[in-house]
Order: structure tokens, then C-alpha cells, then sequence
């Protein structure tokens, strides 16, 4: 994977296959503006401390929708900053 490619943290099905809706919303997107990316399946008792390590900051508490600190899916952009929740994400690719 190269350094400048962008990362989608998705949750795998037992299959190993995306099946989540909220990540869907960004594949979808990533796939329609032909934007390379990789995935990385992220179990969602790992997402927590996998995110940590990566320095993404937890969801906002007084977030719409809010339901935990740290949600899939999650994205490292090109240039290295992450990013969580598919609507702002949405709204960053825009």
C-alpha cells in the first residue's frame, strides 16, 4: 500500500466482506468519484483501540446520532489525516 493511497476502515461480515450500511455510504462514494483506495477489515471490539493508536479522535458526545466514542467506518485520506462517520466524510470527498 503506499503511503499517499486512501484507507477505508470497514467491518468485515464473517465472510470477510462489507456488509455494514454506514461504510457502504463511503465506498459508494469513493467508487463513484474513482478515488483509489485500499480496505482495512477492523473488527468492532478492535475499532476502539485501533483507532487510538491511530490518533483519530472520538466522536463528538453532542454528535447527531451519537452511540459510541469510535464508529466505523473511518478513513485516512492521502495526505495521512483521518476522519470518522460517513457524513462528514461524505462531505470532505465533496
Amino acid at each position: 500500500m503506499a503511503s499517499s493511497q486512501v484507507v477505508l476502515y470497514d467491518l468485515p461480515s464473517k465472510q470477510g466482506t462489507a456488509w455494514s450500511l454506514n461504510p457502504w455510504k463511503t465506498r459508494m462514494i469513493l467508487n463513484y468519484k474513482k478515488i483509489p483506495y485500499t480496505t482495512e477489515w477492523v473488527e468492532y471490539p478492535d475499532l476502539a483501540p485501533k483507532f487510538k493508536a491511530l490518533s483519530i479522535p472520538p466522536n463528538p458526545k453532542d454528535a447527531p446520532g451519537y452511540f459510541a466514542d469510535y464508529s466505523s467506518p473511518a478513513i485516512r485520506y492521502a495526505d495521512g489525516t483521518y476522519q470518522m462517520d460517513s457524513w462528514p466524510i461524505a462531505h470532505s470527498l465533496e
